[in-house]
C-alpha cells in the first residue's frame, strides 16, 4: 500500500542530498512548522538526483527564498 505525502512549496525552507552514507540515494527536506519552528525529514529513493533537480526548480517558491551570491 503506497502512501502519497504532499505539501506545497511555501512550505518548503530546503531540500538537500545526504552526502554521508554508502548508498547515495538519501535527502533531506526541511519545512516550516510554524512560525519559530521547523522540522527534517529523511527520505531514500533510487531516484534522488531526479527528485532534487525537480524540486529545485521550484525554490524561488520556498518559504526562505534562495540569496544571490557574489564570487570575490
Amino acid at each position: 500500500m503506497a502512501c502519497l505525502l504532499q505539501w506545497s512549496y511555501e512550505e518548503f525552507i530546503s531540500i538537500v542530498p545526504v552526502t554521508k552514507g554508502p548508498a547515495g540515494n538519501e535527502f533531506t527536506i526541511t519545512m516550516k512548522k510554524n512560525t519559530k519552528k521547523t522540522d527534517t525529514m529523511r527520505f531514500s529513493t533510487d531516484h534522488r538526483a531526479d527528485l532534487l533537480t525537480e524540486a529545485l526548480r521550484f525554490r524561488h517558491l520556498f518559504a526562505e527564498k534562495v540569496q544571490a551570491t557574489t564570487k570575490v
